[in-house]
């Protein structure tokens, strides 16, 4: 992923606690590779109408029930890539290791593996490429959103409140190649082919 000058008016303007530079060597990003980090600012709702996470103060929520607020201490590593293509993100405070405990699953049980990177989900075909504002708001900070849900509320009232979520691995992405096979075929009988 490439920051362009939008790029960086996009994280000046939404996320000022982010800045983009080069890795310090942290164990995930090597010294001198291109990469985003700081505080990212998780504040917003999950709109169960629109079916999407909306960014927001508190006050623009209007006191939305699903309303939370906090910041992250992030990094994105913008040439490391995980297996679906994204650039991996990683919880530089390891917040996610107490929410884990709390809640009495494995880290991987909220999305991050063993070494720290968050699974942020997998791509759709018809997905256009994500710009870094793009990837930030609609994959990390939603992310980070749902672990911080989770650290209020609990697993279960994650999974009732907010989206659902696809189980791990091999078994996942055959959930996924099933779910965008069935929105083909409904596709594909919605606009049949003229020959």
């Amino acid at each position: 992923m490439e920051v362009r000058p939008e790029d960086l008016a996009w994280l000046m303007a939404n996320q000022p606690g982010l800045a983009v530079g080069l890795g310090k060597g942290y164990p995930w990003c090597a010294k001198g590779t291109p990469c985003i980090s700081g505080r990212l600012l998780v504040s917003g709702y999950y709109d169960q109408g629109l079916g999407r996470y909306v960014h927001c103060s508190r006050q623009e929520s209007g006191g939305h029930e699903l309303f939370v607020s906090s910041r992250f201490s992030v990094v994105v590593c913008l040439k490391w890539l995980d297996a679906w293509g994204w650039p991996k993100v990683f919880d530089l405070d390891w917040r996610h290791l107490p929410v884990a405990e709390q809640v009495g699953v494995p880290p991987l049980d909220l999305h991050i593996y063993s070494d720290g990177h968050a699974c942020l989900g997998l791509p759709f075909p018809w997905d256009p490429p994500f710009s870094v504002g793009g990837f930030i708001s609609s994959l990390v900070e939603p992310f980070f959103y749902r672990l911080y849900y989770v650290d209020l509320y609990g697993l279960s009232a994650a999974a009732t409140d907010l989206w659902g979520e696809l189980p791990h691995g091999a078994e996942g992405a055959v959930a996924h190649r099933r779910y965008i096979s069935a929105r083909s075929r409904r596709w594909r009988l919605a606009w049949p082919l003229v020959e």
